[in-house]
């Protein structure tokens, strides 16, 4: 009997297959919500989508500790595990194969956290409104 992983990488080509045969380009990028909500100067909530790697919240209260930030991963919808810097280094399987399940082929790019950061980082450095 064929072992479930690799029924489903013989899933994931045949639908990559189907793309392509209709075609529809396989997909090149990972659409991410993000958001930022203020209560007042005692709370900030980060909302992130996917399955967020705690990297990033430890990242968020070290850079942003006086707004006191609290990281929410699952918001919205769950594209795909969303992994750090460190654990693509590491590699395995939230870094190398994770990605299958969601439908597309990985890893992602290194920079992933930059581009991550640098958005959260402008959205936690914009002016306050009334």
């Amino acid at each position: 009997a064929a072992q479930p992983g690799v029924v489903y990488i013989w899933f994931r080509a045949g639908v990559y297959l189907s793309r392509l045969a209709s075609g529809e380009p396989l997909p090149k990028s990972v659409k991410l919500p993000v958001a930022v909500v203020r209560f007042g100067d005692d709370l900030t909530f980060v909302f992130m989508g996917g399955e967020v790697v705690v990297d990033y919240a430890r990242k968020l209260k070290r850079l942003f500790a006086a707004v006191h930030p609290w990281t929410v991963g699952y918001a919205y919808e769950v594209p795909c595990y969303i992994p750090s810097a460190r654990i693509l280094n590491e590699g395995g399987y939230e870094a190398d194969s994770s990605l299958i399940y969601y439908g597309f082929y990985g890893p992602l790019r290194a920079s992933v956290e930059d581009i991550i950061m640098s958005r959260l980082t402008k959205m936690l450095d914009s002016p306050r409104t009334q």
